[in-house]
């Protein structure tokens, strides 16, 4: 019977612990935001993507990238990471209007008419967006945005070097949680 007694203020100080933790996180302006593109998710080009403000006026972004493409004998996977520096137009960083550049890296697996080969792509990307920080906590999130990037790669199939890349633009609408 002892031992049970000493597991008990054990348990009820970790409890306590845990509630003062999520407590204090959750009555704090938010700093981290943990979203996904709806409208890649959509469109056959989601992400999933981690904000963290360095200030109320910037922030950077860590994000996984996966794309599929199947079309007249081609299917290609992409799969990747990339990241962001923002800056906030006004001091209210994680929401607000926000600009920024970035870096984004893939690798390619592409089939064509039966014969395979991968490439590794590259790139800078520039952002403009919007972040509205919604509910009584401001801790749902819902972004729209403008992407602008430019990729570089090449592709080894069927004999042939391709260029894999160019210009590349996106609109993403991205929802998430921000803490």
């Amino acid at each position: 019977m002892m031992k049970k007694a000493r597991k008990t203020p054990s348990l009820v100080v970790l409890v306590g612990a845990l509630t003062l933790v999520v407590t204090v996180a959750f009555s704090q302006k938010p700093t981290k935001v943990l979203s996904g593109n709806l409208a890649g998710f959509l469109s056959g080009v989601p992400y999933v993507e981690y904000q963290q403000n360095i200030s109320d006026a910037s922030a950077w972004a860590l994000r996984g990238l996966y794309w599929g493409y199947s079309s007249e004998g081609w299917d290609a996977t992409a799969i990747g990471t990339g990241g962001s520096y923002r800056g906030f137009i006004n001091p209210t960083a994680p929401g607000g209007a926000y600009w920024g550049g970035g870096l984004d890296a893939f690798f390619i697996s592409a089939k064509y008419l039966g014969e395979e080969g991968s490439a590794f792509v590259f790139g800078p990307k520039l952002e403009f967006g919007y972040r509205f920080l919604l509910g009584a906590k401001k801790n749902f999130t819902i972004s729209i945005g403008l992407e602008l990037g430019y990729y570089i790669g090449k592709l080894e199939i069927l004999g042939s070097e391709l260029k894999f890349g160019g210009v590349a633009a996106g609109v993403p609408v991205t929802i998430g949680f921000a803490w």
